[in-house]
Order: C-alpha cells, then structure tokens, then sequence
C-alpha cells in the first residue's frame, strides 16, 4: 500500500463516519478503562474518543485489533469483548437501520469496502509481526505507541499508562518473558525509563 492508497483510505473512513455522525442521533455512553463491552452482529459501535482493543481467544492471549479514536467497529463474525485500555465515548446504532440507511444513500459499497480494507490492514499487520523475531516485534509495537501518542522525550515523554509488560507482549504476540527481555534491554540502552510510572521515553526514536 502506498501513501497516496492510504490517504484515499483515510478519506474513505472519515467519509462514512462523518455521514452517520451527521445523519443519526447518536446517544454518548461512556465505558471507563478496565471495562468491556460486547460487539455483535446486530449492533454497530461508533466510538468518539478512548481506546478499546480485540483479544484472541487461543492458546495464548494476543491482542487481535485496536480500535481509537472516531471509529465505527461493525462485527463480522462471531461476538466479541472489547477492552477499553482508555476511557471511551462511543454509541450504539442498529446495524440493520445503519445499512438500511447506506443503502438508501447509495453509500454501501464504500462501506463495505471499507470494512473489507481494515481486515485486510489488519491482517497485514499479523504477517508483519509473524515476519520478524519476537525482540522486533516489541520495537515495532513501541514505535507505533511513540507516533500515536506523538511521545517525545523533552516535551511529552511519557507512555500511555495502560502500557505494561502483560499488554506489550499482548500486542507484540509474544511471550511475557521475551517482552521482559526486549524492553529491559531497551531500557539498559537509555531509551525507556520503565522505573517510572508511567513509562517514560528517554532517547527520541520511531523506529528501534
């Protein structure tokens, strides 16, 4: 995927989701850090701000998908949980009225597609975690953390303080003592304070 591919995607998203905003009476609800909420079939989740993330139910606990800021997740398989890692405003809408009302509007195809697009960025995503070693794993997850919350070490250098060592090693699939292993490592180097609670970047870095 190229930049001008993913900007079109970008604009894709913020086109459906600006449309629902503006067309449906969305009721604010509010999920706190630690809680869950359940994704179905039958309902669409339109989240406003906070952080949920999707785990793997086999043998070992992965985190499958992250889901921030304005969002709309639509359920294709099965029921899940999701985990708020952050407090999160989002509302619930009908998913048979939201398609009902695409449709109307000549607007699902584009979400489809859009649905489509995120699984497969999704999955792009696994083939590039199961393409590298465990140790670069932990250095790509932390990258993305560093961009997403725009972390700098002199003017915002603190992590997110949901991230600890059980939730890294989730989001890298790997396992806990690997993740021990890289993110001491990375600390004896000076680039992350984990001493400190929250983490605290120390060495301006994207890519480890």
């Amino acid at each position: 995927m190229n930049f001008l591919d993913f900007h079109q995607f970008v604009k894709q998203d913020a086109l459906i989701y600006s449309w629902v905003i503006k067309n449906f009476y969305l009721k604010n609800r509010n999920l706190m850090a630690g809680e869950t909420l359940l994704a179905t079939r039958e309902q669409v989740i339109i989240t406003k701000q906070g952080l949920l993330v999707q785990e793997s139910l086999g043998k070992r606990s992965a985190i499958e998908r992250a889901f921030c800021g304005e969002h709309i997740i639509f359920t294709v398989g099965e029921s899940h949980l999701l985990y708020a890692l952050e407090e999160t405003v989002y509302s619930i809408v009908s998913a048979d009225i939201l398609l009902d009302a695409l449709e109307s509007n000549e607007l699902l195809p584009n979400f489809f597609l859009q649905v489509a697009e995120e699984l497969e960025r999704t999955l792009e995503w696994k083939k590039t975690l199961t393409s590298v070693n465990p140790k670069k794993r932990i250095s790509l997850v932390l990258s993305l953390i560093i961009e997403r919350y725009q972390l700098n070490p002199n003017s915002n250098p603190a992590f997110p303080k949901w991230l600890k060592i059980h939730l890294l090693a989730k989001l890298a699939q790997c396992s806990l003592s690997t993740a021990s292993v890289a993110i001491n490592e990375l600390a004896k180097q000076g680039k992350i304070d984990i001493k400190s609670t929250p983490w605290l970047l120390r060495e301006n870095f994207l890519h480890l």
